[in-house]
């Protein structure tokens, strides 16, 4: 039997393989799409907001429902006390992230923060830095929480968790995570300047 890009006894490519080869094609092409709908959207909603309460509780929901998780967390630097703190979130205690307060390099959010590098666990874990510290419970140990970056400094982290159907997330979750935290990064950046505020560097 001709396999995977192999010909059958004509000298054509098989059936079967070409079937396969245009399916993943139009896969690629139809998540490259998605990517391309994803960032528009992104843009349009983040050309309209403003560092306020209302604007980043609508930028939460909106991660919330592309991602389709339950829990989304947008954490910001604290520049006096080189730490951070959840400006706004979707899916947590609200008495216990209020008071959550990470210092640069401590847990996950921290370690991306002083790494300036995405952290995408795929995998199921037996206990995560936040459940230590907050007790809560996940549907599964696939996370991913990307550092926002503006320019040569730190703003926040960004933190998405508990796929609605319980699914791990995957490549294109994270290249889409990573997108939505350079715009968003980019939205905090230019409100910190336009404020006179200096962002600590990690």
């Amino acid at each position: 039997m001709a396999g995977r890009g192999e010909h059958d006894a004509s000298g054509g490519t098989h059936p079967a393989a070409a079937y396969a080869e245009l399916s993943a094609t139009q896969a690629r092409a139809t998540e490259g799409q998605r990517t391309l709908d994803f960032l528009r959207e992104g843009f349009e909603l983040l050309a309209t907001t403003r560092d306020s309460k209302g604007s980043m509780r609508r930028i939460v929901q909106w991660f919330c429902n592309q991602f389709r998780v339950e829990r989304c967390s947008l954490m910001r630097l604290d520049d006096r006390a080189g730490s951070l703190r959840i400006l706004e979130q979707r899916g947590l205690d609200p008495a216990v992230a209020g008071r959550v307060n990470i210092p640069l390099g401590e847990g996950v959010s921290g370690w991306v923060a002083r790494n300036r590098k995405p952290l995408f666990v795929r995998e199921d874990l037996d206990v995560t830095p936040e459940q230590t510290r907050s007790g809560d419970h996940y549907n599964s140990g696939s996370f991913i929480s990307v550092p926002l970056q503006h320019e040569d400094r730190i703003v926040g982290v960004l933190n998405l968790s508990n796929k609605r159907d319980g699914e791990p997330f995957d490549e294109i979750d994270l290249e889409r995570a990573q997108l939505a935290g350079a715009l968003l990064a980019l939205t905090l950046g230019a409100t910190d300047e336009l404020a006179g505020k200096v962002t600590v560097a990690a």
